[in-house]
C-alpha cells in the first residue's frame, strides 16, 4: 500500500544552494578515499622499505622495488589532494527533526515510482545533529537504489525509522558503531538481491552491477553517513530483494 508523509517540509534546495551540496558531498568522498588510501599507502610503503633491504645485491628485484615505490608515492600525492580538496568543503552540521528529512526524500525519490511503497515512521523519532542536506542526498542515493533493484512488475520499496538502543559495538569496514541511542532508516526492496560475495563491494567506488552506472552513489552514501558519525549496512538474500540500514547518533 502507498503510503505519504502528510505535512510541510521545512527544507528547500535552490540549484546554486544544491550545486554546492553536491560539491560538499563529493568533497566528503574524497576525504574517505583519501584517508583509506593513505592506510593501505602506510603498509604497501611499509613492506617495500623491508622488501628493499632484503634484495640488496639484486640489481633487477631492487629496479621493481623502485618502480613500484615511485607509483605509490604519485598515489601519495593524490590522496594528498583529494585530503586539501576534503578540507577546504566542511558539512554544516544542526539539529532538526528526522521526520521532516523522510517526508522531502520520500517526496522526491518516490515521486515517479510505480510500483508500491511502504513506509512507517514512528513518532518518537526525536532531534539529530547533522548536515540534514547531505542526508538528504544521501537517503536519495538509496531510495534510487531500492527502486532500480525493484521488479518492474510488483515492485516494493520500504521505508522504516525508529528509536533504538544499541548494546554491543558493531563494525562494517572502517566504521565502529559505539553502544547509545540511535535513529535506525531501513530501506528495502523486493528485487533478486545481491549474492553474499558481493554484498560488501556495493558501497566501494566504482563497483557497480547495473549499465550506465558510475558506482558512485552508495560511496558518496557510504562517505556521508562516515561522516556523520552514523554506520551503514546491508543485508540481501537471493531472490528476496535488499536491506540497507542506517544509524544516525541521537546527540
Amino acid at each position: 500500500m502507498k503510503e505519504r508523509l502528510s505535512g510541510h517540509s521545512s527544507f528547500s534546495e535552490g540549484n546554486d544552494f544544491d550545486y554546492i551540496r553536491r560539491i560538499e558531498t563529493l568533497a566528503i568522498f574524497a576525504g574517505s578515499v583519501a584517508h583509506d588510501y593513505n592506510n593501505a599507502l602506510t603498509v604497501i610503503l611499509g613492506n617495500l622499505s623491508l622488501a628493499r633491504l632484503e634484495a640488496q645485491g639484486n640489481q633487477e628485484l631492487l629496479d621493481i622495488i623502485k618502480d613500484a615505490d615511485k607509483a605509490s608515492m604519485r598515489i601519495k600525492k593524490l590522496t594528498e589532494r583529494l585530503a586539501a580538496f576534503s578540507a577546504g568543503l566542511k558539512s554544516f552540521k544542526t539539529r532538526f527533526l528526522l521526520r521532516d528529512l523522510i517526508a522531502l526524500v520520500t517526496e522526491k525519490a518516490l515521486a515517479n515510482f510505480c510500483g508500491n511503497f511502504n513506509i512507517e515512521i514512528k513518532d518518537e523519532l526525536c532531534e539529530i545533529e547533522g548536515d540534514k542536506y547531505l542526508l538528504v542526498r544521501a537517503l536519495i542515493n538509496i531510495i534510487d537504489n531500492a527502486i532500480e533493484a525493484a521488479p518492474s512488475e510488483g515492485g516494493i520499496v520500504s521505508i522504516s525509522a525508529e528509536k533504538i538502543n544499541v548494546s554491543e559495538s558493531l563494525s562494517f569496514k572502517e566504521i565502529e558503531l559505539s553502544p547509545g541511542n540511535y535513529i535506525l532508516i531501513r530501506v528495502g526492496d523486493n528485487g533478486k538481491g545481491i549474492d553474499k560475495g558481493e554484498i560488501n563491494r556495493i558501497f566501494d567506488p566504482y563497483y557497480t552491477t547495473r549499465p550506465n552506472s558510475e558506482g558512485l552513489g552508495l560511496a558518496m552514501t557510504y562517505a556521508v553517513i562516515k561522516n556523520q558519525k552514523g554506520f551503514i549496512k546491508a543485508e540481501s538474500e537471493k531472490l528476496t530483494g535488499t536491506v540497507l540500514s542506517i544509524y544516525l547518533p541521537v546527540i
